[in-house]
């Protein structure tokens, strides 16, 4: 059944998988010819993920229909079927997440010993600091995994709250004060009106995930506190 809540609540996990705005930065520094990502991301990665969700939602409302709640490996059953589940979400956590979790550590790396951070540094105490950073970085993701006792819900709440705000109103509001100041001296990049109405929709629809989908799964929230077990509980059922 359509509702609001429901509404919010899959757009909210539809902006979490699908925006990467966190890590292209990072990405483009990397690259020998930058003039490639648009090729890489918007012919290749965008459209393979949207495939994969497309397939994923479909394929679970097919088997399941309006039963479905949450993640689709929350309505599995506790046997090898989640097993197998939880494997390939773990192999998936460990590839496509390998790239936050350096560039974490190499800010923490750097933060904390500075000019003992550089990747070709081989010293002793840069290695030391580098490992210490990681194993600090396992300790806190083992933590909140499991101080946070829903799964779901948590990502529903990042991707309507932070997510929008840094992966579409910052980036926008950067290239806003871009285009102003390369104006001022006649380089201002053209933009077609289709692209700025484009851009007015992205920035209505960012402020209102932050505002209405983070009261919405707020709400959700609160409704099933009690359902959620406390931290470090096991969940297991059957």
């Amino acid at each position: 059944e359509l509702s609001v809540t429901g509404v919010f609540s899959g757009l909210s996990t539809y902006t979490f998988g699908l925006t990467s705005q966190f890590m292209l930065m990072e990405i483009i520094s990397e690259m020998e010819d930058i003039k490639e990502l648009p090729k890489a991301y918007a012919s290749i990665s965008a459209p393979f993920q949207l495939v994969m969700f497309l397939v994923a939602g479909v394929g679970g409302y097919a088997f399941m229909g309006n039963e479905v709640t949450g993640m689709l490996n929350e309505n599995l059953p506790f046997n090898y079927v989640l097993r197998m589940a939880s494997a390939c979400m773990l192999t998936h956590m460990l590839i496509s997440y390998l790239i936050k979790g350096v560039v974490f550590c190499k800010s923490l790396h750097k933060t904390v010993d500075f000019g003992h951070h550089e990747s070709d540094d081989n010293r002793v105490r840069s290695w030391i600091g580098w490992m210490s950073s990681v194993g600090v970085g396992m300790v806190l993701s083992y933590v909140v995994a499991n101080v946070v006792p829903f799964f779901g819900d948590a990502v529903d709440l990042l991707g309507a709250s932070l997510t929008p705000l840094s992966c579409w109103v910052i980036p926008i509001l950067c290239f806003l004060r871009f285009h102003y100041d390369a104006g001022l001296v006649g380089q201002a990049p053209k933009v077609s009106i289709l692209e700025w109405i484009v851009i007015a929709l992205e920035v209505v629809l960012a402020s209102l995930l932050m505002v209405f989908g983070t009261y919405s799964v707020l709400q959700t929230i609160i409704a099933d506190w009690a359902e959620y077990g406390s931290p470090f509980e096991c969940h297991c059922q059957g």
